[in-house]
């Protein structure tokens, strides 16, 4: 079993990781952390739009290639976060819809997003929103 308790569909799930652009107003703080749990909710649920509009670019590219590397087919971010999701079992649905951000420090237009009991997830800052800019290693 993966660090943190996590099962290995968890691990994957995240690391399409993380985050939505920040959601509705509140300091950047908030949006950062909002954007976070809001994009492992997406996750869960198998928005794979809502998922992936909340990733930069190049975090999209690593989801399918972490999808693709847990024996995914998928070409484009949202098949992939489609496939892995429909891979989670109930238990890690119900982690990731539950999953709350302990800590996030900002520094200009990045930002560093700690989720409880997790590891971080870097966002970068997109004009007022927040989007994870790169996938952890460790998932």
């Amino acid at each position: 079993m993966p660090a943190h308790g996590w099962s290995a569909s968890v691990v994957v799930a995240i690391a399409f990781a993380a985050a939505l652009a920040g959601c509705g107003g509140g300091t950047d703080t908030e949006k950062a952390g909002n954007a976070v749990e809001s994009y492992l909710a997406a996750i869960a649920q198998g928005e794979g739009t809502t998922a992936c509009d909340l990733l930069s670019p190049t975090a999209q590219r690593e989801a399918v290639t972490a999808a693709r590397g847990a024996g995914v087919t998928a070409t484009t971010c949202e098949q992939a976060v489609k496939a892995m999701s429909a891979r989670l079992e109930t238990r890690d649905r119900s982690l990731l819809r539950l999953a709350t951000i302990s800590d996030v420090t900002i520094d200009g237009d990045t930002a560093e997003a700690r989720v409880e009991g997790g590891d971080a997830v870097t966002l970068e800052k997109s004009g007022d929103a927040w989007k994870i800019s790169k996938l952890p290693a460790s998932f």
